[in-house]
């Protein structure tokens, strides 16, 4: 199993991180992100998901416990 050294940035909603993904998938060269900055993953009510999401592509990666 390979350790997360990411730095955890601020808040992002559900909404945000989906645009995210949809941008970074559109890409004409995809690159493979390193998800090297997150943020805490808030639902639309405001409330916290427990997910963390890479800023750059919007992917979920790891989950608070």
């Amino acid at each position: 199993m390979q350790a997360i050294h990411a730095f955890i940035h601020t808040e992002m909603t559900t909404k945000q991180a989906v645009e995210l993904r949809t941008r970074w998938n559109q890409q004409a060269n995809l690159f493979t992100c390193e998800h090297l900055t997150l943020e805490l993953e808030y639902g639309e009510g405001g409330d916290p998901t427990a997910n963390y999401i890479c800023i750059v592509c919007g992917e979920h990666v790891a989950t608070k416990r």
